[in-house]
C-alpha cells in the first residue's frame, strides 16, 4: 500500500517500503574508527601517542575518552598536524585531563603450566568524529535539540560506511533518532559500519524490532539517551563488533524522556535480548551502565502491537555470543544483566530475576557464558547479575566499587580482580572501600582466579552483601593473592555491617586450601554482639562452629573440615528478637519488615533459643537452607502464645525424643517450644566438581500460627520440580554460535552519461529550484546532485538522487523522503565517496505533515 502520508515529523532522512534504499558510502571508512593510546597523555600536553597508524589527516576531529571514574573528563581535539605515520597527532590544544596510556601485568606467582598472567589495559580510547560524509541536523539544534533523524521502514533497506551523523536526533521524541532499523523484522546484509553518531539529543543507533543487522566499528559519541538502543526486546541475532560508545548522557527527567530509562538508566549498550551478539565492544562513560542486558518477560510497545512476537519470551531465549568487551568511567555498572525497568515511570527493578529458561534433555537450564570482559572505574558493580547460572570467564575487573554483585549458581574462572591498579588515581569510589566478589545469595565458585590491590583497611576480595538467600556453598579454588597486603576477607559492604535482612549468613569453602592451606575448611565472617549493636572484634561470636578458629590474615573465622552450616530464614519478623546459642554466642535486636537471617550448624548439639521483645507475628515461618540430606538444626521459643499451633512438624513427647527424631518435629514444655528442623526437600544441585560440596543442597520448612488451629504434621518431601536448577560448573564456550556475516544486500547504480543533472538548467525548464521548492523525482528518473543546493524538501518516488563525486558538494533541504523503490545514494561499497559530502536537515517545525497525495500521480523529475 503506497505511502500517502508523514505526519508530525520534519528534518529526516527517510526510506519507506521493499526496494527503497539509502546507500552512503563514504571514503574516510578506511581510516580507523578508534584506536587507543600507545603511552599515557598528561594534562596541559598536546601530542597524542596511538596504537595503531590510523590514517587520521590534519583536520579531523577526535575525541578522546576518560580513564578515570567521570566519564566527563573526555575531551574532543582537531588534529593540527600529523607524525610517526599516523601514530601520533598533534592537537589543536592542550589536553585538560590525565588519559592513561599503560598496560599493567599481574601473575599468580605459579610455575610450568600452572603460571598464569594477565594484562590490565586501561589505555584511553580515541575516537574518529569527522568524516568526508557528514549528515547532520541544524546549527540552531544545538540551542532547541531538534536536529535530524534518519530512518528505514516497511522493508527498506540501509547500508552506511564512512559517514558522520551530528547534531542528530530530536530530544524527547519517540523514534526520532540518529540511524534508526523500524520494525524491519530481517535485514540481514544490511550494516552501518566505520560511521560515527555524536552530539546527538535522542540515542545513538536504534535496532527496532528487527533482526539480523550488522553494526562494526562505528562511535557512539555524547548522546541523550542510550548509544545503542535495542529497542522493545524484538530484536534478535543482531551483531554488534568493535563498536565505541562513550559519554551518554541521562535525559533531564522521566516526563521529558522519549522513554523512561533515558533518564533513570542510560546505558552505551541498551540489549533488551540476550539473543544478539556482542563482541569487542566498548563502553567507556555512561550515567548509569555500559551494557545493560535487560530481563524482559515479554516483547513491548510497537513490536508487541503488530502481533508477530505473542508468546514470544526474550528473556527465555539463549544468549548470543558475548565476549571481548570492555566498559569503564560508567557511574553504575560495567555490566548489568537482568533487572527491568518501567518505560513510563522510570523505576528500575533489580529484584525481577533473569532466566535463561533453555533446557537440555535432564530439564537443567542451558548457562551462557560471559567471556573475556574487562570492567573498570565503575561506580557501583563491574559486574551486577540478576538470575541464577553463568559462566564468567577470563575476566578483568579493576578499580571498581565491587567488582561482582552476582544473583548466585555462577561460576568466575580465569579471571583478574584488582582493587586498586596503577590507574588507581586515589578518587573515592563508593566510599572509598574496594571489594572484589561480593557473596550474595546462592551459591557461587570462583576459580583458577588472582586478587590484587585489596590492601586498604575495609578493603577485601571477597565480601559479604547481605541477601534473601544467602549460602553456605560459595567455593574457592586455585585462587591467588598478589603480594601486596591484600585483604582475602572483609566483613563490611556497602550497606554497613548488616542491615534489615541478616547477619552475614555466608559460608565459603576453601576447597584445596588456596587461602587457608587446609583443603576442606570453611571461612564464615566475623561477627559478634555486644550492647546489642553488631560489632565486629577478633573473639569468639555467632559465626564461629565448634572448633573454628580466627585468622586476622584472612579475616574470617576458619572451621573445620566436616563442619556442617546451614541458612535460618525467619520471616515477619516485625518485633525484635534475640538468638542465643546454648554455647554462648547471642545475636540481639533482630528486627526486620521482612525477613532475617543467620548461619547455623547442623549436627552439633546446639539449641538456638528465639525470644521475642514482644507479640511475635500472628503467622511466621523458619526455613533452613543449604544442609545435606537429613541434616537438623534444633529452635528453642520462649512464650510464644498458648494457644499456637505448628505446621509442617510432628508432635513428640519429650526434649530428648524430639533430640532423637529423623523428621521435622515440635515438643512442647511448660512456655517452651522446641521445634527441630531436618533438611530432606531437595534445592538444587550444587555439582561444583569437588568433593568439598558435590552434593545436593536440601531444606526444611516449619510454619508456625497464632489464634488457635490444630498441629499438622511432617509431610512426606515428594521430589520437586527443579526449576531452578542450574549447571554449577564449567560451561565451554560453542564456537559454532560465532556469528557470519550474510552477504551484503546492497543496491547502487552507476551515474550514465545521459541522467539528468542539477545544474542542467533544462532540467528545471530553465529556473532551478530554490529554497522554497520541493523537488520531485519520479519513477525510472535519476537525479545527479553536481553542485550545493538548497530546498524546501526532496522526494524520490521510484527514481534515484546520486551525489557525484567530483567536487565538495552541500545539500541543504527540510527532508529527504525514498518511497516506492526509490534510491538516495552517495558513494557505493565498491567505489566509495571521495570528496566531501554534507547533508543538512534543517526542518525546524515537529508538527508538519506531509500529504503525498498530490505528488504520487506525478512522473519525471519536477519543482513543486
Amino acid at each position: 500500500m503506497p505511502v500517502t502520508r508523514i505526519d508530525n515529523n520534519n528534518a529526516f532522512l527517510m526510506a519507506i517500503g521493499e526496494g527503497s534504499r539509502i546507500e552512503v558510502h563514504g571514503a574516510d571508512a578506511e581510516k580507523e574508527s578508534w584506536t587507543q593510546l600507545n603511552q599515557s597523555a598528561e594534562r596541559g600536553e598536546n601530542v597524542l601517542q596511538l596504537e595503531l597508524a590510523t590514517g587520521w589527516e590534519v583536520g579531523d576531529r577526535i575525541a578522546i575518552a576518560s580513564t578515570g571514574a567521570n566519564m566527563g573528563d573526555a575531551e574532543e581535539r582537531t588534529i593540527v598536524e600529523v607524525r610517526d605515520g599516523g601514530r601520533a597527532v598533534v592537537l589543536d590544544q592542550p589536553l585538560a585531563n590525565d588519559h592513561f596510556g599503560d598496560v599493567q601485568t599481574y601473575q599468580n606467582g605459579k610455575s610450568g603450566q600452572d603460571a598464569r598472567e594477565w594484562t590490565v589495559d586501561q589505555r584511553a580510547e580515541v575516537a574518529l568524529l569527522s568524516r568526508n560524509v557528514t549528515i547532520q541536523g541544524d546549527e540552531d539544534s544545538t540551542e532547541d535539540g531538534y536536529g535530524g533523524h534518519s530512518m528505514v521502514m516497511d522493508g527498506a533497506d540501509m547500508h552506511i560506511s564512512g559517514a558522520e551523523f551530528a547534531r542528530m536526533g530530536q530530544e524527547g521524541a519517540l523514534g526520532r533518532y540518529p540511524l534508526h532499523w523500524h520494525l524491519q523484522a530481517d535485514v540481514s546484509g544490511q550494516y552501518v559500519e566505520n560511521s560515527s553518531i555524536h552530539h546527538s539529543y535522542n540515542k545513538g543507533i536504534t535496532i527496532h524490532g528487527t533482526q539480523n543487522a550488522w553494526l562494526e566499528d562505528n562511535v557512539v559519541f555524547d548522546t541523550i539517551g542510550h548509544g545503542y538502543f535495542l529497542e522493545d526486546g524484538a530484536e534478535f541475532g543482531n551483531v554488534l563488533i568493535d563498536n565505541l560508545g562513550f559519554v551518554q548522557r541521562a535525559a533531564d527527567n522521566v516526563r521529558e524522556a522519549p522513554i523512561a530509562s533515558d533518564a533513570t538508566a542510560v546505558s552505551s549498550f541498551w540489549i533488551q535480548n540476550p539473543d544478539n551478539h556482542l563482541i569487542g565492544n566498548r563502553a567507556a562513560g555512561s550515567d548509569h551502565s555500559g551494557f545493560w542486558i535487560i530481563s524482559r518477560e515479554a516483547v513491548i510497545d510497537q513490536s508487541a502491537e503488530t502481533g508477530l512476537y505473542d508468546g514470544y519470551v526474550p528473556r527465555d531465549q539463549a544468549f548470543g555470543v558475548f565476549e571481548g568487551n570492555v566498559a569503564h568511567a560508567n557511574n553504575q555498572s560495567a555490566l548489568r544483566i537482568g533487572g527491568q525497568v518501567d518505560e513510563t515511570t522510570g523505576v528500575v527493578s533489580p529484584n525481577t530475576p533473569f532466566h535463561i529458561t533453555q533446557r537440555d534433555g535432564q530439564n537443567n537450564a542451558v548457562d551462557y557464558v560471559i567471556q573475556d570482559f574487562e570492567g573498570y572505574k565503575s561506580g557501583g558493580d563491574a559486574v551486577w547479575v540478576r538470575g541464577f547460572g553463568g559462566s564468567f570467564e577470563d575476566m578483568i575487573l579493576a578499580d571498581n566499587g565491587r567488582a561482582t554483585f552476582l544473583r548466585g549458581l555462577q561460576t568466575i574462572e580465569d579471571s583478574l580482580i584488582v582493587g586498586a591498579s596503577d590507574n588507581d588515581d586515589g578518587s573515592p569510589i563508593r566510599g572509598g572501600e574496594r571489594h572484589g566478589v561480593s557473596l550474595y545469595d546462592e551459591a557461587l565458585a570462583i576459580r583458577d582466579s588472582h586478587f590484587a590491590g585489596f590492601s586498604g583497611t575495609d578493603d577485601g576480595a571477597f565480601s559479604q552483601h547481605i541477601g534473601v538467600d544467602n549460602s553456605t556453598r560459595h567455593s574457592v579454588e586455585n585462587v591467588t593473592f598478589e603480594n601486596d597486603g591484600t585483604n582475602p576477607f572483609t566483613n563490611r559492604d556497602r550497606q554497613g555491617i548488616t542491615d534489615e535482612q541478616g547477619t552475614f549468613s555466608v559460608g565459603l569453602v576453601d576447597i584445596d586450601g588456596s587461602i587457608t592451606g587446609t583443603p576442606g575448611q570453611i571461612l564464615t565472617p566475623r561477627i559478634d554482639d555486644v550492647g546489642g549493636q553488631f560489632v565486629t572484634v577478633d573473639e569468639p561470636g555467632f559465626n564461629a562452629g565448634q572448633g573454628a578458629t580466627y585468622d586476622p590474615s584472612i579475616g574470617a573465622w576458619v572451621n573445620p573440615v566436616g563442619t556442617t552450616i546451614g541458612v535460618l530464614e525467619h520471616t515477619s519478623t516485625s518485633v525484635p528478637m534475640t538468638v542465643t546459642r546454648s554455647d554462648g554466642p547471642q545475636l540481639s535486636n533482630l528486627n526486620a519488615d521482612d525477613r532475617t537471617e543467620f548461619l547455623v550448624f547442623a549436627d552439633q548439639d546446639l539449641i538456638y533459643t528465639v525470644d521475642h521483645q514482644g507479640a511475635p507475628d500472628s503467622r511466621f515461618s523458619v526455613d533452613v537452607t543449604d544442609l545435606p540430606r537429613g541434616a537438623s538444626v534444633i529452635l528453642r521459643y520462649v512464650d510464644l502464645p498458648a494457644n499456637t499451633s505448628i505446621q509442617g512438624a510432628d508432635s513428640v513427647g519429650s526434649l530428648d525424643a524430639l533430640m532423637q527424631a529423623t523428621g521435622s518435629s515440635v515438643f512442647r514444655d511448660g512456655g517452651d517450644t522446641y521445634l527441630k528442623l531436618v533438611a530432606t526437600e531437595l534445592d538444587y544441585d550444587s555439582s561444583s566438581g569437588s568433593p568439598a560440596i558435590d552434593q545436593r543442597s536440601y531444606s526444611d520448612s516449619i510454619t508456625v500460627i497464632s489464634g488457635g488451629g490444630r498441629d499438622r504434621g511432617d509431610e512426606v518431601d515428594e521430589p520437586r520440580d527443579l526449576d531452578r536448577t542450574v549447571p554449577y560448573g564449567t560451561v565451554d564456550a560453542d564456537d559454532s554460535m560465532r556469528p557470519e556475516r550474510a552477504p551484503s544486500t546492497s543496491d547502487t547504480m552507476d551515474i550514465a552519461p545521459g541522467d539528468a543533472r542539477w545544474s542542467d538548467t533544462s532540467v528545471w525548464d530553465g529556473s532551478a529550484p530554490g529554497a522554497d521548492d520541493i523537488v520531485f523525482v519520479g519513477e525510472g528518473e535519476t537525479l545527479v546532485l553536481d553542485i550545493d543546493a538548497e530546498v524546501a524538501g526532496i522526494i524520490v518516488n521510484g527514481g534515484a538522487l546520486i551525489v557525484e563525486d567530483t567536487q565538495d558538494i552541500d545539500l541543504i533541504t527540510d527532508y529527504l523522503l525514498v518511497i516506492n523503490e526509490g534510491l538516495f545514494q552517495v558513494g557505493q561499497e565498491d567505489s566509495p565517496h571521495q570528496n566531501d559530502f554534507t547533508l543538512t536537515l534543517e526542518g525546524d517545525d515537529p508538527t508538519a505533515d506531509i500529504n503525498l497525495e498530490p505528488f504520487l500521480g506525478l512522473t519525471g523529475i519536477e519543482i513543486v
